[in-house]
């Protein structure tokens, strides 16, 4: 008896297709779910690896609050100490959360660890590719080294002149506000377009957004028509500071810098002085390429970094600075070094509301020591040093929902040290622009808070906490939590009300 021929041979093969497609999926699913049945890290589920907890985590929060708010509570919530993983297949890569710095310090690391390739995903709708924190390796050495002299300690201290001077036309602004009693935006940026580039980034973590084609095609050409502004604005600074420094025969020193800007042109003006060459008019143009590098740099590192307010310090200012602060920095910018406890201010605000933090990749076969296992770090797996997991771990800093400026002081033993403090990142790639923000942080409040009294505006205290890792919502409201942007920023513009002081 002879068996009939099947009469559709594309059928057959579109449904051999679907079920050899079927089966890779479960098994790249069923590899997925068993890597981490045994590691560290909250309940799992064959099903969903930990995407429902992570979810859940997340509706507990306002929205768009930034990622490592939920990593924290995670770690609270179940009780999980130094390092956790988290199975997100299929919806991104799987994570591995470090609140213990000891463990990425581990000998056999290599330091830096190169970024993630999600760092370039995330920053790149927002500045584009190529910028400096999506290198490794030689790459990211030579822009380090090239930037570096104009975020020194030294060239810091050698701009408090200008930031005096920043600072006074803000303290104008906070007199017209004072006046009015008028409800502003502490976060208030110059840049609009920078403004609605990283909101139209941080809307792409909804998936109703990231997912629909008919909502990304309008926001891609929004986008375009966003950046194609900021480039011509931004290109036209560039060029016009490379034609002053040529026609002046002027080649920015490495060592005191006027601006990032200058130390990025050195080599340019270098060779154009060389060469003999006019400026744009007759000068040759950079390739399109290397445009779109100064341009990501410069979004990047000058972009969108706010500042906000302190509490009171006035008697160390007085004491230190006497009657008139702003002549005393002018004429002395030292003093800066001699402000401990308004330096320790700072450092408790930051410990409490960190702003960066950073995605790293481990090398092939990397592990690290913990409680007497070697556990991976490689397979792709995103690293995080959480610095708020670590700033809020009570084993690290007592009280740790408390803000103490006193366990920042050198007779005070109250924190554990410059590893477990990390608000600028860390683990061999620090903020290049720390040292200028401190200085920039000293200054605003050596300028305002002495004159001025700052209140959050049309505060909503929540009746109950929201999470185990902090209760300060039951006193701010959802202003608590940080929100997700080009670093952590303040929800919501961060509104206030001004009023001179009696």
């Amino acid at each position: 008896m002879s068996v009939p021929a099947f009469k559709s041979p594309g059928l057959l093969m579109t449904i051999m297709s679907a079920t050899a497609l079927l089966i890779a999926v479960l098994y790249r699913g069923y590899r997925a779910r068993r890597f981490y049945r045994d590691l560290p890290g909250p309940p799992h589920s064959w099903l969903l690896g930990h995407i429902s907890i992570l979810k859940n985590i997340a509706l507990s929060m306002p929205p768009n609050s930034m990622p490592q708010l939920y990593y924290t509570e995670i770690a609270h919530r179940y009780n999980l100490e130094g390092i956790f993983y988290l199975d997100l297949w299929p919806i991104g890569p799987g994570l591995v959360i470090i609140s213990d710095p000891k463990l990425i310090e581990q000998a056999h690391i290599p330091r830096p660890m190169v970024p993630h390739p999600m760092t370039n995903t995330f920053l790149a709708p927002m500045v584009g590719d190529g910028n400096i924190a999506t290198k490794g390796g030689t790459e990211w050495k030579k822009l380090h080294n090239t930037m570096s002299p104009a975020f020194s300690r030294a060239h810091a201290h050698g701009m408090v002149g200008v930031m005096v001077d920043e600072s006074r036309l803000f303290r104008s602004k906070l007199d017209k506000l004072s006046a009015t009693g008028q409800v502003f935006s502490m976060e208030e940026l110059n840049l609009a377009d920078m403004r609605e580039m990283v909101n139209l980034a941080e809307e792409e973590g909804d998936p109703r957004i990231a997912y629909n084609p008919f909502i990304q095609g309008p926001r891609r050409l929004r986008r375009y028509r966003i950046r194609q502004s900021l480039e011509a604005s931004l290109l036209g600074v560039i060029y016009k500071r490379l034609e002053a420094l040529v026609s002046e025969g002027i080649v920015p020193s490495r060592q005191t810098p006027t601006s990032l800007l200058d130390l990025m042109l050195r080599e340019h003006v270098e060779f154009a002085i060389r060469e003999n060459r006019q400026s744009r008019k007759g000068f040759v143009r950079f390739p399109r390429g290397e445009e779109k590098e100064f341009l990501s740099q410069i979004l990047l590192l000058g972009g969108h970094t706010t500042t906000t307010t302190i509490l009171s310090i006035r008697q160390e200012h007085i004491q230190q600075l006497g009657p008139n602060p702003q002549a005393t920095l002018i004429d002395n910018p030292d003093m800066l070094s001699k402000l401990p406890y308004t330096e320790a201010v700072i450092k408790e605000a930051l410990r409490l509301y960190p702003v960066g933090s950073s995605l790293r990749l481990g090398p092939p076969g990397a592990t690290v020591y913990h409680q007497g296992r070697h556990l991976p770090i490689d397979n792709n797996l995103v690293i995080m040093t959480n610095a708020h997991g670590i700033h809020y771990d009570p084993n690290i800093y007592s009280q740790p929902t408390d803000f103490q400026p006193e366990r920042w002081l050198s007779q005070n033993k109250a924190h554990p040290g410059p590893g477990y403090f990390r608000p600028f990142g860390g683990d061999g790639r620090w903020c290049p622009g720390q040292n200028i923000a401190m200085c920039m942080l000293k200054v605003i409040v050596v300028m305002t808070i002495g004159d001025y009294v700052f209140e959050c505006a049309d505060l909503k205290p929540n009746r109950k906490p929201r999470t185990l890792h902090t209760d300060v919502d039951v006193v701010f409201g959802d202003i608590a939590f940080q929100q997700l942007g080009l670093e952590g920023r303040p929800r919501d513009g961060m509104m206030m009300t001004v009023r001179k002081r009696a």
